[in-house]
C-alpha cells in the first residue's frame, strides 16, 4: 500500500467513525440503477452519456458508468445507509443539455431513471422535431406525469426561442405551459440544489400549467415538517410560488432546520416571481 492509499484509507475511516458517532449506526448496501437516455428531439438512443451517482455522506468516490449504443446504462452502487437513501444522480454529455442533468432520487424506491437530453448545437429541422416531440409528450403524459421540459429549457436563448415559436404554431396550450415553466426554471434549479444539499426527500419541477409556480414532490415526515418547509419557502411578500404535492411518510427524514429561511430583503428573482403572481 502506497502512502497516498494509506492516507486515503485513514481519512475514510475517520469520516465513517465521525458519522457513526453522529448517527449512532451506519452500514452499506448494494443498489443498482438502470435506465435509458434518449434524444429529446428524435427519440434516438444516446451513447456515451456519463451517469454518476453521488452520496455526499460517503467517503467513497462517486460510482459512474456510460450509456451503451442503445442509450442504456446499468450501474451498481455500494451506498451508505443513513436514512433516507436519497442520492444525487447526474447525467452529462458534452454538447447536450442540460449539462449536467441532476436529480435526487430514492434509489431503493425508484431504481430506474429514463432521461431526455437535447442537442445544443442542432439545426432548424432538429428544433422543429424537438418542438413536435415536446407537444406530443406533453399532451400524452400530462395526466400521468409532468413532461420532461429541462432539455428544451436548457437550450441557448436563440435556439430556445426558435423551438418555442415552433411549439406556438402547433399547440397554444403547450406553448403557454412551456413559457410558464421557462419563467420559473432558475428558481427550480435553486430549489433542487438546496434539497440535494440537505439530502431531503423532496424535489422541485416546473409547473408548466401555472406561471411562476414550482411543483414540490416527495415526502416529509409529518404535517409539522410539511408546514415548516412550506413556510420556509414563502417569498418575503408572504406569497407562495409552489404547488404542494408533498406526501406524509413517517420514514422520511426530519427537516431539522435544514432549509434556510428566505432573506428579509427580496432578491431580484423573488421580485420577478412576485410580478408573475407567484412568490
Amino acid at each position: 500500500m502506497s502512502i497516498r492509499q494509506f492516507v486515503a484509507a485513514c481519512i475514510a475511516f475517520l469520516c465513517l467513525h465521525a458519522l457513526a458517532q453522529t448517527t449512532g449506526k451506519f452500514s452499506f448496501t448494494d443498489l443498482r440503477i438502470t435506465g435509458r437516455v434518449v434524444d429529446a428531439g428524435t427519440g434516438a438512443p444516446l451513447e456515451g452519456v456519463v451517469v454518476s451517482v453521488i452520496d455526499p455522506r460517503s467517503p467513497q468516490p462517486p460510482a459512474s458508468t456510460t450509456t451503451n449504443a442503445d442509450g442504456k446504462y446499468n450501474l451498481a452502487i455500494n451506498a451508505l445507509i443513513s436514512p433516507p437513501l436519497n442520492l444525487k444522480v447526474k447525467f452529462s454529455k458534452t454538447g447536450w443539455g442540460p449539462d449536467p442533468r441532476e436529480l435526487v432520487a430514492n434509489l431503493s424506491k425508484s431504481p430506474q431513471i429514463d432521461i431526455l437530453l437535447a442537442d445544443l448545437k442542432g439545426n432548424s429541422n432538429y428544433y422543429k422535431a424537438l418542438a413536435d416531440a415536446t407537444v406530443k409528450n406533453s399532451v400524452a403524459n400530462v395526466a400521468v406525469t409532468p413532461p420532461q421540459l429541462e432539455p428544451l429549457l436548457s437550450l441557448p436563448p436563440e435556439r430556445k426561442a426558435e423551438t418555442l415559436r415552433a411549439i406556438q404554431a402547433v399547440n397554444l396550450d403547450v406553448y403557454a405551459g412551456v413559457q410558464a415553466a421557462d419563467r420559473n426554471y432558475a428558481r427550480v434549479k435553486q430549489l433542487r440544489e438546496k434539497f440535494a444539499a440537505t439530502l431531503s426527500d423532496v424535489t422541485a419541477d416546473p409547473d408548466w400549467k401555472n406561471p411562476g409556480q414550482v411543483v414540490l414532490t416527495g415526502s416529509v415526515r409529518s404535517e409539522a415538517d410539511k408546514a415548516k418547509l412550506l413556510e420556509d419557502l414563502k417569498a418575503p411578500s408572504g406569497k407562495t410560488f409552489f404547488t404542494d404535492n408533498l406526501k406524509i411518510d413517517k420514514s422520511a427524514p426530519a427537516l431539522n432546520n435544514h432549509l434556510a429561511h428566505q432573506p428579509k430583503t427580496p432578491t431580484p428573482n423573488q421580485l420577478r416571481f412576485d410580478s408573475l403572481g407567484g412568490g
